[in-house]
């Protein structure tokens, strides 16, 4: 009888570690000695959490969130549990569900304030109720919390569907435009009704490469090296003309100008992988605008002296060159490693633990057969071996189902971590190839050059004879005058600019994320 009883205790303690850990019990439920109703209360009761779940929860309290939009949303700290983002989801949704609004009315509130404040709430109760899908369960919180995304395959189709799908790439980016000019034009921008983690921004495919044009370009066998040259000019001329004024010497003041960059990246970090991807770039900013002004720092202090000095230059510039993108290409490979030794330790131990069970499930029938004479005083009354043993059953298989659920969203995690790792060194090469065009003299910084990005006039100056490229002068004709600067100084003021652009990408990406400053 010993054993048994030791099942049943550690079946009750389950139930009440379960309470403890978050569980309610409501005013209206009344406890029940039959063995039917425990048994249908049992099949409520939360398990308890499994090892590889409360290591997926430590997630959200050691690393901040990416974005606060869906806790701000539902009133709760970004570490809050699942049991209090339930509760708090209830009593929002309870105070501006439509019923009680009428009923209000009904005793004599004012019936044109709630007219007027009903799209309101609906607005408020429908974006509860998708701040709630998302955030209720692990397998989508997860990647909301860590890069902003409420799908995993939002994130093959930001980082790849240009390459992949372009035509579904291109209709959800033209649906992503059409809903930010509607909510742009509507009244109350305040209360828009597309969350930004649902989108896909122009602005921020901008910043690698990918624009209107792309989103227009009917030829679905465009090459990938076509595609990339494309995307290398979009990313120089947008950054061009976002220095322009800084080289032109137009700013008076150069921190506003500095503070208007920094907002635009808070809102482009909020959106998916869009902290990941301003870092990327910013980063490939500040390093090709270091390594232009060494080497003009090199070239001006011509004394033969330092020569040993200028070679050390040149070989320590080439080395974190190298080094860089060697390290790309590593913290990649360790990551796809990482994912491949999950999948194949998850894949080998699910076999191995069914034989291990059959045989306890055998052990304990074994048991149950030769202990006939013992009796069931123990037990509640209406309740037998037989239920006992489904009860354990339904434990073991609501313990069994939330590792496998634990499990498949961290495997589904480092997917989507090794993808941009891998996608991260096409960004990087990219971006460092526009700076390093622009700061080259040869596409921008002659007197011809105008505003006026195309892609084929770009390509075209390649043709032309090298005296013309050679002509000093940055000519800008925004306003139909012509302002004539040395290239010279121009080149250099553009590399102190991209300097300053990484340096705010950088450190916006950074605050309020999981990276460390």
């Amino acid at each position: 009888m010993k054993l048994r009883n030791n099942r049943f205790i550690s079946f009750l303690t389950a139930a009440t570690a379960s309470l403890i850990g978050g569980g309610e019990i409501s005013s209206s439920s009344k406890p029940s000695f039959t063995g039917s109703s425990l048994f249908a209360d049992a099949k409520k009761k939360v398990p308890e959490l499994t090892s590889t779940a409360l290591r997926l929860h430590k997630i959200y309290n050691q690393q901040p969130p990416h974005d606060r939009q869906l806790y701000d949303i539902l009133q709760v700290l970004p570490n809050a549990t699942q049991v209090q983002i339930t509760k708090s989801y209830r009593a929002l949704s309870r105070k501006y569900h439509p019923d009680k609004r009428k009923r209000q009315s009904q005793h004599g509130a004012n019936k044109s304030s709630n007219r007027n404040d009903y799209d309101a709430e609906q607005l408020q109760l429908q974006q509860l109720q998708q701040a709630y899908q998302i955030l209720k369960v692990d397998s989508t919180r997860i990647f909301y919390h860590k890069y902003g995304l409420t799908d995993p395959n939002l994130a093959v189709l930001l980082l790849l569907g240009p390459k992949l799908h372009p035509n579904v790439w291109r209709q959800q980016l033209g649906q992503s435009q059409m809903a930010h000019l509607q909510d742009s034009s509507s009244c109350s921008c305040s209360s828009s009704s597309s969350l930004l983690f649902e989108t896909l921004d122009i602005d921020l495919m901008r910043l690698i490469g990918y624009d209107e044009d792309i989103l227009r370009h009917d030829d679905n066998d465009e090459s990938p090296t076509l595609l990339e040259e494309r995307r290398v000019q979009n990313i120089a001329a947008l950054l061009v003309e976002q220095m322009r004024p800084i080289v032109e010497g137009t700013i008076d003041d150069l921190a506003v100008y500095g503070h208007m960059i920094a907002q635009r990246c808070d809102r482009w970090k909020r959106l998916p992988l869009g902290a990941q991807i301003i870092r990327c770039v910013g980063r490939a900013y500040r390093h090709v605008g270091q390594d232009f002004l060494r080497q003009n720092e090199r070239r001006l202090s011509g004394n033969k002296g330092r020569s040993i000095q200028h070679i050390t230059t040149d070989a320590t510039v080439g080395l974190r060159k190298r080094w860089h993108s060697t390290k790309h290409i590593l913290e990649a490979g360790a990551a796809g490693v990482k994912l491949m030794v999950k999948e194949h330790f998850w894949n080998n131990k699910t076999p191995r633990q069914q034989p291990s069970k059959q045989q306890d499930h055998a052990e304990a029938i074994e048991y149950h057969n030769t202990d006939d004479e013992e009796d069931d005083s123990f037990l509640p009354f209406g309740m037998n071996d037989e239920h006992l043993q489904s009860l354990e059953e339904i434990e073991e298989s609501r313990k069994r189902q939330q590792e496998d659920a634990a499990q498949t969203t961290i495997l589904q995690a480092l997917q989507v971590e090794a993808l941009w790792k891998a996608c991260k060194i096409d960004i990087d090469r990219v971006v460092r190839r526009a700076c390093q065009m622009i700061l080259s003299g040869d596409y921008f910084f002659f007197p011809s050059y105008t505003a006026v990005a195309d892609p084929a006039f770009v390509v075209n100056r390649r043709t032309v004879g090298q005296g013309s490229l050679l002509d000093h002068g940055w000519v800008a004709t925004p306003s139909g005058n012509t302002v004539t600067i040395d290239a010279e100084q121009a080149r250099l003021t553009a590399a102190q600019t991209m300097v300053m652009f990484g340096d705010i990408l950088v450190k916006q990406s950074k605050q309020g994320t999981s990276w460390k400053d």
